[in-house]
């Protein structure tokens, strides 16, 4: 029998595995091969049971007796099967299967893993969702005692807490994934200035933009312009904007490229925050680089979704859009002046604009930069987005060190 000390150091234990895998890939297979070597069992799982119109079931499991075929033939059973007795959140029931009934298939699987008794508590519920840990012991071990009932409750719990924090962590990091996304589909990248004056990328743009290297630069941790005196200007707005209360008013930077075309626009804003070491209130700095969005020739499905174009017109409307005049497209689509005037004229029904100006405005203000996929012309760069993956545990002995096959896990979506 387990001293009462050994018994907190393996709760201990099972906590430490548990919060400190909680963002990474195979969140759960160490605290669940550590709860099975504390409760002395067969398997111990984690079950995340989705209804619905499709309705499916996710294992997460460890034990000598699990594989990747023992995991993909319990996910196929009708998981009512498996939880006989309907438990609200918190609840917990034991099951002695040899006094139950199942059909053959399922009396053949738990005579083949060796499964007499199950331990089911219900943990979490969220929408569709129901969380279930489990774990079983065969013909020749103890039934579950009122201490064990008590060890996994109170494990339970915070494998409970644990995937609500995972499905807070991942709701946050696709929030981000989005906004940074869109940020980077308008051409425009965002830099975070600390209110130490520390510098950091929020967005691939961002990342890109610095290795382009040839408007801005970071020395000393620090963002700078290769022009001096832009630069100047930029290090005075940044140091009023930390030393300010974070109502300074934003400032407006036109920074020259070196190859003299077109000047990148810079917007310089305080946002307040808060010190999470003194808890005192701090300025952060955000900065927005823009080009001019341009639109491309692979911009041209999108028009003509948008706009009912042919091939034709949406290609005489991009060049419109990146400036360039009628006899400009005529030379360049080896068409005569005529034709591209009667392509104008079309634009200008299915638009309902007037202007050649008033096109060029609609186009690099419509949705089509929104559209593209990350790394299409327009783009500084791409970001891919890569949520948080769950990962099913290689069972097959050593759960706490396997994570061979990723599963869709209702926890990240």
């Amino acid at each position: 029998m387990l001293r009462h000390q050994d018994i907190l150091d393996g709760v201990d234990s099972i906590l430490s595995a548990l919060y400190d895998n909680i963002e990474g890939a195979s969140p759960w297979s160490e605290a669940l091969e550590r709860l099975r070597a504390l409760m002395v069992t067969n398997c111990t799982c984690l079950r995340l049971a989705q209804k619905g119109g499709r309705q499916r079931e996710h294992l997460f499991a460890a034990g000598p007796m699990n594989s990747a075929q023992a995991v993909a033939e319990w996910e196929s059973r009708d998981m009512g099967e498996l939880g006989p007795v309907p438990l609200a959140q918190g609840e917990h029931c034991v099951v002695d299967w040899s006094s139950h009934r199942p059909d053959p298939a399922l009396a053949e699987m738990l005579r083949r893993y060796d499964t007499r008794q199950m331990l089911t508590l219900c943990i979490d519920r969220f929408g569709d969702v129901e969380c279930f840990l489990n774990c079983d012991r065969g013909a020749l071990q103890d039934d579950f005692s009122t201490r064990d009932v008590e060890i996994f409750r109170m494990v339970g719990a915070h494998f409970g807490r644990a995937i609500r924090l995972r499905r807070t962590f991942a709701s946050y990091h696709v929030l981000n994934q989005v906004k940074s996304e869109a940020l980077d589909r308008l051409a425009t990248a965002i830099f975070i200035v600390t209110p130490i004056g520390e510098v950091r990328a929020v967005n691939g743009s961002a990342e890109k933009l610095i290795e382009a290297g040839d408007c801005f630069h970071v020395r000393g941790g620090m963002l700078h312009v290769r022009d001096g005196r832009a630069d100047r200007v930029l290090q005075d707005a940044v140091r009023s904007m930390t030393a300010s209360d974070g109502r300074a008013p934003p400032q407006v930077l036109s920074i020259e490229k070196p190859d003299g075309k077109r000047a990148s626009n810079l917007l310089v804003v305080a946002a307040p925050t808060v010190s999470l070491l003194t808890n005192r209130p701090e300025t952060c700095v955000l900065m927005f680089v823009r080009d001019d969005i341009g639109l491309s020739r692979d911009d041209g499905d999108l028009l003509r979704d948008l706009f009912s174009l042919t091939p034709a017109e949406a290609n005489v409307a991009v060049d419109l859009a990146n400036g360039c005049s009628i006899d400009d497209i005529s030379r360049t689509s080896r068409v005569s002046r005529n034709t591209v005037r009667a392509h104008l004229r079309s634009i200008f029904l299915k638009t309902g604009l007037r202007r050649q100006a008033d096109i060029v405005h609609v186009l690099t203000h419509s949705v089509i930069p929104l559209g593209r996929r990350a790394g299409e012309p327009g783009h500084f760069g791409q970001h891919t987005v890569d949520p948080f993956r769950a990962s099913r545990a290689s069972p097959g002995g050593d759960a706490a060190s396997a994570s061979q096959q990723d599963v869709v896990h209702p926890t990240t979506q």
